[in-house]
Order: C-alpha cells, then structure tokens, then sequence
C-alpha cells in the first residue's frame, strides 16, 4: 500500500486550548503585575487597552493576513 493507516484524532480536554490563560504563575503575567497592573484593568496609561483574549480564526487560501473580501471585489474591479 501507498497510503499509511488512518489513524483515529484524538481531541484534547482543552480543545480550544484556554487552560494556558488561565494560569497565574506565567511569566508574562508576573511581570505585568511587576509593573503595577492587575487583572482585569486594560494595559497603557488611562488603562483602556482590550482585556478580552485574542481570538484565532482559521485562514485559508493564499492571500495576505490582512485581505478581505472588500479587497477582492476591488481588485476584480480595478485590477
């Protein structure tokens, strides 16, 4: 046979894989409240930055990290 054996996927506990953020004893985390910032308040000065999780999406296809569908159209459009 050409072909290996498929093999069964196995899914994680954490499939979203959120543990990590949960952690308290991370380094990034210790510096920051090294810095004088506590959980919950955004990062800069009026402490207005995100304090929500960075999402990740999947992106397939070849076109830049920044493309949208917008951009298609105007390319079509304008060459």
């Amino acid at each position: 046979m050409l072909a290996e054996p498929r093999r069964k996927q196995k899914w994680s506990i954490d499939p979203r894989n959120t543990t990590w953020t949960k952690d308290e004893s991370r380094y990034g985390v210790k510096m920051l409240e090294k810095m004088g910032w506590k959980k919950g308040k955004g990062l800069g000065a009026d402490e207005a930055g995100s304090t929500d999780i960075v999402k990740v999406s999947v992106k397939n296809g070849t076109r830049g990290v920044g493309f949208t569908h917008v951009h298609e159209v105007l390319l079509r459009r304008y060459g």
